[in-house]
């Protein structure tokens, strides 16, 4: 009996050794294979040049699936793209269904999808071509393109890591940019109906169009729970906890696909209602030492995002966004004085796809700032073909204090003491015209020991300057300060002073300035560095 259970034992033993020798050596006799297999039939399938330096394969990350890694795997354009990296990873790996690759009666699976520190770049041109539209069988028939993709039918899991992104938008005019991505997700894709439960990391995230920038450099991380129905085309926000920056935000609604076409239907909120969670989303608030701010106060953040989303024809959905702040305060424990009373509300409404129909108001926004009273309110209309807006701002602001209080990138210094009592209410039209009595605009202004500079450009100083505005001119007396290396005393007086936010209308108007020392190599190198940023930016 004993010599039986050793005879047992060491049988057991050589089956094992020899499945270790097979897992290590099958990939190897098998290498040739797998590589045909991924260059040519890819390659085969995209308008596009797939590339990798070296395949690496293996059982023991994967078991009992067979890894296939790539090392510095890339896809490069063809034709108007040409040269260009849509995709250039260190490395992308995939898991295989070994079973698959070895019986002729069975589609090539793929289970897993990791791609790591991949650089993607995503360009649409002014004549609405896309780089990523990369797929030869985009235009052929449904059941054909499902065919040639089965071979992703047992997918179920998918990770980035270290990502970064770069999307530009020549047509529309908008571009995002994703540094340090890392994003996972797992779902039973085998199904029609399934939960894709994925979970992100963006450490800075920038989104903008030609006019405003909506995102600059916010960290943005956050779980989402999506219920999948692949037949019906309809995609369901189940489960979510998302913060932008230090702003936790909650999603609910659907969205449809309908071909080439999405509808949407989602609602947003602020479900934390504190105060310090908005104030991170000011330019350069959310940076090392952010913790140490003292912020308290209440904040209510409610919209909706509803309609058609059609990249082919520019149909955008409408927004519907409402904000309100109460009793907020900002202070830093070494800092004297601070922001208190902080109240605020308005509201973003309208179609995307019409900036006419877009209305931004904000009816009231005052604080005290060190005990000194700020108020102001604004309404904008009609922004695309006359733009038109109400406002108002009344206030004195130490610009010091304000800097201490809120940091701002790329500014090294602010200082100084602002005086306003401003009121204006005009459309770009009636500005354009000429016609000073249909303008209802005027108020003073007053500059005291001012200082700005920004990194890389040469400082500037306003020691006092006091403004006069009304429908007829802006005039400037009392002007002493500095530009880098040049000072300057005078006085000025400006016609149709609101054309300096209208570059296609003239503006008028004669100047009294004297000098002791003017830097003129200083201002021609400033004014050569603008015209080289507006070459670049065009």
């Amino acid at each position: 009996m004993k010599k039986a259970l050793r005879i047992l034992f060491r049988l057991v033993v050589v089956i094992i050794l020899l499945g270790i020798v097979a897992m290590i050596a099958i990939p190897f006799l098998y290498s040739d294979e797998i590589k045909e297999f991924i260059k040519e039939d890819i390659n085969a399938q995209l308008d596009a040049d797939v590339d990798f330096k070296d395949v690496k394969l293996s059982f023991f990350s994967s078991f009992p699936d067979l890894r296939c890694s790539l090392d510095e795997f890339s896809i490069t354009g063809r034709n108007e793209f040409s040269g260009q990296n849509l995709v250039k990873a260190s490395e992308a790996a995939l898991d295989f269904d070994l079973l698959s690759i070895f019986f002729a009666d069975r589609e090539i699976q793929i289970n897993e999808i990791l791609i790591d520190q991949p650089h993607v770049n995503l360009l649409v041109l002014s004549d609405g071509q896309a780089n990523y539209n990369i797929s030869k069988s985009s235009n052929s028939d449904p059941a054909t393109v499902k065919q040639e993709y089965s071979f992703l039918a047992n997918l179920d899991k998918y990770q980035i890591k270290e990502g970064n992104l770069n999307y530009v938008d020549q047509q529309g005019g908008t571009r995002i940019m994703a540094i340090g991505i890392d994003h996972s997700g797992q779902g039973k894709f085998t199904q029609d109906l399934f939960d894709l439960k994925t979970k992100t990391v963006i450490n800075k995230l920038s989104y903008g169009n030609k006019k405003v920038q909506y995102l600059k450099n916010d960290r943005l991380e956050g779980d989402l729970v999506l219920g999948i129905d692949l037949e019906n085309g309809l995609y369901r926000i189940k489960e979510n906890d998302l913060r932008l920056n230090a702003l936790r935000l909650l999603a609910e609604g659907t969205i449809s696909d309908r071909a080439p076409a999405y509808d949407i239907d989602l609602s947003i909120s602020a479900p934390g209602n504190d105060f310090k969670e908005v104030l991170s989303m000011l330019p350069g608030a959310f940076t090392k030492g952010f913790e140490k701010i003292n912020a308290t106060g209440l904040f209510t953040l409610k919209g909706v995002v509803a309609g058609i989303y059609n990249g082919d024809t520019g149909e955008m959905p409408a927004i519907d966004l409402k904000l309100e702040i109460k009793d907020g305060t900002v202070k830093y424990p070494d800092i004297r004085g601070g922001i208190s009373k902080i109240f605020t509300r308005g509201t973003i409404a309208g179609d995307l796809d019409n900036m006419d129909g877009i209305e931004i108001d904000i009816p009231e926004f005052r604080f005290l700032l060190d005990d000194e009273p700020f108020e102001a309110r604004v309404h904008l209309e009609n922004m695309e073909s006359d733009p038109r807006f109400d406002g108002k701002i009344k206030g004195n602001l130490d610009l010091n204090l304000v800097h201490k209080l809120i940091p701002m990138e790329g500014v090294q210094e602010l200082g100084g003491q602002i005086s306003t009592d401003l009121e204006g209410k005009a459309s770009f039209s009636q500005i354009q015209s000429g016609n000073i009595n249909d303008l209802d605009f005027g108020g003073v202004a007053s500059v005291d020991q001012l200082i700005y500079d920004v990194a890389g450009q040469p400082s500037i100083r306003i020691r006092t300057a006091d403004v006069d505005l009304t429908p007829r001119s802006m005039d400037i007396k009392n002007l002493v300060g500095e530009y880098g290396k040049s000072d300057f005393t005078g006085t000025a007086s400006v016609e149709n002073f609101l054309a300096l936010v209208m570059p296609e209308t003239t503006m008028k108007g004669s100047f009294d300035l004297q000098s002791n020392n003017l830097d003129i190599n200083q201002l021609l190198t400033d004014e050569e560095e603008g015209m080289e940023d507006t070459a670049e930016d065009s």
